[in-house]
């Protein structure tokens, strides 16, 4: 296997890690929005764009607090999906 092709696997198992951990916090914010969202700095880049089906949210701050406050607190289960 070449060094390219390495790195392109390692890309792939990177991505999917944090997709994972995406799903994981979406998941677990509803218990605890206030402490898991600080989290999401690990994941989300400051210029950030989301499209959750209600508009577009831009900037890491914004979609965090959509996260915490237009999903998490009106809900008291999630259970959340990636599909590709």
């Amino acid at each position: 296997m070449s060094q390219s092709q390495l790195q392109q696997v390692s890309d792939m198992i990177e991505i999917q890690a944090m997709k994972a951990l995406y799903c994981e916090l979406a998941d677990a914010i509803v218990k605890d929005g206030a402490k898991l969202a600080s989290r999401f700095d690990d994941i989300f880049t400051e210029d950030v764009r989301g499209d959750y089906g209600l508009g577009l949210v831009e900037g890491r701050g914004a979609v965090v607090d959509f996260l915490v406050k237009g999903i998490a607190e009106p809900h008291d289960l999630m259970w959340h999906a990636l599909h590709s």
